[in-house]
């Protein structure tokens, strides 16, 4: 069988999505044909064995049918089946080299797919490279990531993309020159035993440079830069060997591994516990780390002293001598791949698994990022602006939510596209705000402002207030935790007094960024954008925590010490009456006037914070109406509702200790269920100016 280019599956099996065979055996991957009947489906792709008892006899001597064997066990392993199963091979989908095993399912135009398996080549000799290598672009994976075998991989990708990709990986309109150098980098010299040095950097220098992505984690922070060392830092070499977490360490080496002079650490490069500094630094990660030549992420450490290097779990591969199409002759190593990322491609970007994912920071510095190498849990990564590579040979065209106009969609997440930047914006907000942060009363604005920054740039005209935008302000302000599973317990804890004060102070209650939850920026499935909006906004006021320490624009995108905005809309006052249990748990609310008439859409009430039953029904609360969902008949009720704030009075007051309010979660209010209290578009009465703070 040739594995450069086996069979593919016959047409009726084509362009269908498979599915897992049940709950609880995901890993076992059925496809039905579109034409049961079709003589197409009776035999397909290269015939392996036709019986399992071949197969198993087969696995005694050879290594690529225990391997299969094996699969095809644990894959069907609480699946009943019997012995009379053809065993066929194809290509994998999306242009992914290695092949498919599958066979006959339990009913008839059903198959299964046994495993799917990847093709390498070893490359440790490159003074005696196998014949394959220029076919199979699979690597062995050896168990240390810092091994000689994954730099040289991780160099050639970087090379490669340096070289051909152009101006979509390189610099804009064909310029060569190298970037501006960020304010201070490491030095760290082309040997081992090179000094490393502080640099502060000259005015318009230019250079190379890499930058690290990592958690900190809460080891001792006595390595940082601070007013006390910085001199010495500058003046005197920095000991790589006994203070500087090995995370760093390691990202050093990899830096001097491809001749590249420069690496950015945030830890070193931004003088800690200055705030002047931090805030002069911290808006500028859009700069920093889109122009690094590359980004180094220690994606499997949980803190800086874990390494960016790591030892991993070997693949179990067998290996056999190939003969090519064109000749070649040489050694291939085939090892079983994950089910589960087979099924669902995309998975394989996510990194789920790692630890660097629940990091605030790191998500826009991946992004902004234009070349990554990712040292993940199971293997090293590539991913530029053109595609997303691994050691073992995946090849994916496109990247994770790139910012570039350019870059394939991958259709991560199914409800943006490549141009629509308003939405993907609040994909990015769902992604960011479910992160973690080591202070998130410092951290929740600086840690996105680059991507902040970088969609100002998309949004011509646009102003960006504490996390929202202005064009879209109305609809955004319509953010929402997912409380569906218990409405009543939300994620972060209700303060009594609000707004904090400025040594305290995040966010103002009507963003996002004042909760320590994941939030929906879409809620839920975008109604608000669909809805006839009542209310308009003024231009919110921001107040940086101490305004001498902001130049420019940076107090838009920074650490905020207090923010409110005056909303003009219907204010409905409101009153819970209770939970009903019928249909599931629905918390009802009634016009504070008549409160025997529920007026509340079910399932449609979402708190921001915690509240008991009695805290409700003893607070005086309001539904600010933001818009009226125009859709007549959702989920076959014949409805149509307001789409609405819940506010009620904060005791802080605004700016200028006058009387405002504040959000508490988002509620459905039913036209017809509020019969004549129903809100008019066109009844100005119904309307007040509120402030929200």
């Amino acid at each position: 069988m040739p594995l450069e280019d086996p069979p593919p599956l016959p047409r009726p099996y084509q362009n269908i999505t498979g599915q897992p065979y049940d709950s609880e055996t995901p890993y076992l991957f059925c496809v039905e044909s579109s034409d049961p009947n079709s003589d197409e489906i009776l035999s397909y792709g290269y015939q392996h064995w036709p019986y399992r008892s071949h197969l198993k006899s087969s696995a005694r001597t050879c290594d690529l049918c225990r391997l299969i064997h094996e699969e095809f066990l644990m894959n069907t392993n609480s699946v009943p089946h019997d012995d009379e199963y053809n065993f066929f091979i194809t290509r994998r989908d999306n242009h992914q080299q290695g092949f498919l095993v599958w066979t006959q399912g339990d009913r008839p135009g059903v198959i299964w797919r046994v495993g799917a398996f990847g093709c390498c080549i070893d490359t440790s000799d490159p003074n005696n490279p196998d014949p394959l290598v220029d076919i199979f672009r699979g690597r062995l994976v050896y168990e240390d990531s810092g091994d000689i075998t994954a730099r040289r991989t991780a160099k050639n990708w970087v090379d490669t993309c340096v070289n051909n990709h152009g101006g979509l990986c390189g610099p804009p309109n064909g310029q060569q020159q190298d970037p501006l150098l960020p304010t201070r980098v490491l030095d760290i010299g082309p040997l081992s035993t090179s000094p490393v040095k502080l640099l502060k950097v000259k005015q318009y220098q230019r250079g190379e440079y890499a930058a690290l992505s990592y958690s900190w984690g809460t080891v001792n922070d006595s390595y940082k830069t601070t007013k006390l060392n910085v001199n010495d830092y500058m003046n005197k070499k920095i000991d790589i060997h006994v203070p500087i977490p090995k995370t760093i360490a390691d990202a050093i080496e990899i830096t001097r591994f491809m001749g590249i002079p420069y690496l950015w650490v945030d830890a070193y490069c931004i003088i800690q516990h200055d705030p002047k500094d931090f805030h002069r630094e911290g808006p500028k990660m859009l700069e920093y780390y889109g122009n690094s030549r590359v980004t180094i992420t220690a994606s499997a450490s949980s803190d800086a002293q874990r390494g960016t290097f790591h030892r991993r779990v070997l693949p179990n591969y067998t290996r056999f001598e190939y003969l090519s199409i064109n000749g070649r002759q040489g050694t291939v190593f085939v090892t079983a791949l994950d089910p589960d990322k087979e099924n669902i491609q995309r998975k394989h970007l996510l990194f789920d698994d790692d630890p660097i994912t629940t990091r605030g920071w790191t998500l826009q510095e991946r992004i902004l990022s234009t070349r990554n190498i990712i040292y993940s849990t199971h293997q090293v990564y590539y991913e530029c602006n053109r595609h997303f590579l691994s050691e073992d040979g995946l090849s994916i065209d496109g990247r994770y939510l790139s910012t570039n106009r350019n870059t394939k969609d991958l259709r991560l997440f199914p409800t943006i596209g490549t141009q629509d930047r308003r939405s993907q914006w609040d994909i990015l907000v769902a992604l960011y705000s479910a992160r973690d942060l080591t202070d998130p009363n410092q951290n929740k604005f600086p840690a996105i402002s680059g991507l902040a920054k970088r969609f100002g740039q998309f949004f011509s005209g646009d102003k960006y207030y504490a996390g929202l935008w202005k064009k879209r302000f109305i609809e955004q302000l319509f953010w929402t935790t997912d409380t569906l599973s218990n409405p009543l317990v939300g994620p972060s804890k209700w303060l009594s007094d609000w707004p904090p004060p400025f040594s305290n102070y995040r966010a103002p209650s009507w963003s996002w960024a004042c909760l320590d939850s994941g939030v929906q920026s879409l809620n839920p499935d975008g109604w608000i954008y669909r809805a006839q909006k009542y209310a308009t906004f003024q231009p919110p006021t921001l107040v940086p925590p101490d305004p001498s320490n902001y130049t420019d624009d940076g107090a838009y995108y920074s650490q905020i010490g207090f923010a409110q905005v005056i909303i003009n809309a219907p204010m409905v006052p409101i009153k819970f009456i209770g939970v009903s249990t019928q249909d599931g748990q629905v918390l009802n609310w009634a016009h504070s006037d008549d409160p025997n008439q529920v007026i509340s859409f079910p399932f449609e009430t979402r708190f921001d914070y915690e509240f008991a039953y009695s805290e409700l029904q003893n607070m005086s609360i309001y539904a600010l109406a933001l818009g009226r969902d125009p859709e007549l008949n959702r989920d076959g009720i014949n409805s149509i509702n307001y789409l609405c704030l819940l506010v009620t009075r904060a005791n802080g007051g605004d700016v200028n200790g006058n009387e405002a309010y504040r959000r508490m979660g988002t509620i459905w209010l039913n036209e017809l269920r509020m019969q004549d209290r129903a809100i008019s578009y066109m009844d100005k009465s119904q309307y007040k100016d509120i402030t929200l703070v």
